[in-house]
C-alpha cells in the first residue's frame, strides 16, 4: 500500500462482504450491495473512527496527516451485477453532500449521502475480476 499511497503505516478494519446471494441466504454476515450514492466518511466521522480504532494513539495521529482508503476487490469475478460505481469528484459541490447517521449495535457513524444533480459525471468498473483491486480514498486530512 505504501507504494501507492505513500503511507508509512496501514491499519485494516471493517471487513465487509457485499454479495446479494450470500446476504439473501444469511451467510457469513454478508450484506447486499448498497444502491444509493454515498461517501463513507464525513468531516466528523473520519477523525472519530481513528479515535474508535486507535485509542492510545488517536490524539497524536489526529495532529498529523492521515487518510482512510477503501480496498475493494471481488472475492470471485467477474462482477456482473451492481458494479462499483464512482461519481467524478470534480462534478460535486458542497451542497451535494447530506450528512446521514449510521447506527450500529456498538457505535454511531456518519456518511455523506449524495443528492442528485444532472451535472454529475458517473463511471463504473464493469466486469471487475478477482485479481483486480480498486482503492478509494474516502478521507484525507
Amino acid at each position: 500500500m505504501a507504494g501507492v499511497t505513500g503511507a508509512s503505516r496501514a491499519v485494516a478494519f471493517d471487513h465487509n462482504v457485499r454479495s446479494a446471494p450470500l446476504a439473501e441466504r444469511g451467510e457469513r454476515g454478508a450484506q447486499g450491495p448498497l444502491r444509493y450514492a454515498h461517501h463513507d466518511y464525513t468531516e466528523r466521522s473520519a477523525p472519530q473512527r481513528v479515535r474508535d480504532l486507535l485509542l492510545q494513539e488517536a490524539d497524536r495521529l489526529l495532529t498529523g496527516h492521515f487518510a482512510i482508503v477503501n480496498f475493494w476487490k471481488p472475492i470471485r469475478g467477474p462482477v456482473e451485477k451492481a458494479p462499483l460505481t464512482f461519481c467524478d469528484a470534480q462534478t460535486l459541490t458542497p451542497e451535494d453532500f447530506v450528512a446521514t447517521d449510521l447506527l450500529y449495535e456498538d457505535r454511531a457513524g456518519e456518511v455523506y449521502s449524495l443528492s442528485y444533480r444532472p451535472e454529475h459525471r458517473w463511471f463504473y468498473y464493469p466486469g471487475m475480476k478477482a485479481q483486480e483491486v480498486g482503492l478509494l480514498k474516502c478521507y484525507d486530512s
